[in-house]
């Protein structure tokens, strides 16, 4: 089974918050998916950066931890 979770922004300059509700809907799918399944998520923007789209500062944390626990983080630039 394969979850595509699509948050992208078409540039760093123009980041949307998200709404609570989604910002809550998306730390579930993560929650679920947490040590069961693989999560593969694309983003421009880096961690720090993750608390300008989502708007709460636990929130984010928690959804940071349940991504990067176990895992393999793979940054690109250019």
């Amino acid at each position: 089974s394969i979850w595509t979770i699509l948050c992208s922004p078409s540039s760093t300059r123009s980041v949307l918050a998200l709404h609570r509700r989604a910002t809550e809907l998306l730390f579930q799918m993560i929650a679920n998916c947490y040590q069961r399944w693989s999560v593969a998520v694309t983003t421009n923007l880096g961690f720090g950066q993750w608390n300008t789209m989502i708007n709460d500062s636990r929130l984010t944390m928690a959804l940071i931890n349940r991504l990067v626990h176990h895992e393999h983080v793979v940054a690109f630039t250019g």
